[in-house]
């Protein structure tokens, strides 16, 4: 008989801080995803997350402002409320996630196979540089299939210097990713349900 099983793939999905911190849309956005990753997982996939927004949702949760004295306590706080957030979310599905805190790649690159052996998804805190860059870099060093990477959509209204310093840092990414064979989508972060359908065509 020929076993018409989807042979394991692995995925790394990177989430911007824009995505995560957008105060009107974020939760569901967020709870898209986590229905998107599970049915993925359901079809044998190996799905890693690296997130942004820590530094931002812990500077709403203080009402602080970012500064150089303030942006590691701020990414602290962020951070635990961050994991609430994914655990609760992916709680209601029943999928088990675990938290990694980035500093290099290497030491935790045994952790991430085990944890996606294990069916459990990694959900990790970038500290030495942006998630889309963390990301591709990880998807490459790992030999992902594929690297899906969220932008904000035009729609938004025109970029500010930030914005389009994000925008660069997407297009790096996404160009670092590639050159190593590593397939490479971009999804507007407005339609995150977009996901599964694009990589099941």
């Amino acid at each position: 008989m020929i076993s018409t099983k989807r042979p394991t793939s692995t995925l790394v999905i990177a989430l911007s801080s824009s995505f995560v911190c957008d105060i009107h849309t974020s939760l569901s956005r967020i709870s898209q995803v986590v229905e998107t990753v599970h049915a993925l997982i359901e079809l044998d996939y190996r799905v890693i997350l690296v997130t942004g927004g820590a530094l931002g949702m812990g500077s709403r949760a203080l009402a602080k402002q970012v500064s150089s004295e303030s942006h590691a306590a701020l990414t602290a706080v962020g951070q635990a409320k961050l994991i609430r957030l994914y655990s609760d979310l992916f709680a209601r599905v029943n999928q088990p996630v675990g938290q990694l805190i980035l500093t290099q790649l290497d030491p935790f690159l045994s952790c991430l196979d085990e944890l996606c052996t294990m069916k459990v998804v990694p959900i990790c805190h970038a500290r030495f540089q942006c998630e889309e860059t963390v990301a591709a870099r990880l998807a490459v060093q790992i030999h992902a299939d594929s690297l899906i990477l969220t932008y904000a959509g035009e729609e938004q209204g025109k970029m500010s210097l930030g914005m389009a310093g994000s925008r660069m840092a997407l297009w790096a990414a996404a160009d670092m990713a590639t050159a190593s064979g590593v397939r490479t989508l971009l999804v507007d972060s407005c339609a995150p349900d977009r996901i599964l359908p694009i990589l099941l065509s």
